[in-house]
């Protein structure tokens, strides 16, 4: 048995052939390079987007963790990164008891194990009102969690 499960500091979970883990800092610029190569996938599609850089990503994926509440996780095999996922709750009564994957929250592999791991405290804290904003080829991932989607 793994025990409790939490971004907020609790037990890494294991997976098949590596672990999921609370996000640290030296974390950080192995996911900035998961987000930068996800975004280079998405410019193929979609030419007219500007290029990411390195250390824009990191500045970006920074800028979400230090948002009030924010809780992330990442996925290791073999001693490195291959996923990330950072959400963070937004204030205002339109959305309820919100969470937010903004665009540079998520990247690489075992998307849908992150968001286990850290929508274990979401919903803990009430916060039962998931939203994830990435462009249409990360998608599948989320739509077998049992997600919609709102716009394309």
């Amino acid at each position: 048995m793994w025990g409790r499960h939490s971004a907020a500091g609790g037990c890494a979970r294991p997976y098949r052939r590596g672990v999921i883990r609370a996000v640290e800092t030296a974390d950080l610029p192995d996911a900035a390079a998961l987000l930068v190569r996800r975004h280079a996938d998405h410019r193929r599609e979609q030419p007219l987007l500007d290029p990411l850089e390195h250390d824009r990503a990191v500045a970006e994926i920074e800028a979400l963790l230090s948002l009030d509440g924010a809780r992330g996780a990442v996925a290791i095999r073999e001693d490195e990164v291959v996923g990330y996922l950072i959400g963070a709750s937004k204030a205002g009564a339109s959305w309820g008891a919100n969470v937010w994957v903004e665009a540079a929250g998520c990247a690489g592999e075992k998307l849908p194990e992150l968001w286990a791991y850290v929508a274990a405290d979401w919903v803990a804290a009430g916060l039962t009102a998931h939203y994830v904003v990435v462009p249409p080829s990360v998608a599948p991932p989320f739509l077998s969690l049992g997600c919609g989607i709102q716009h394309l």
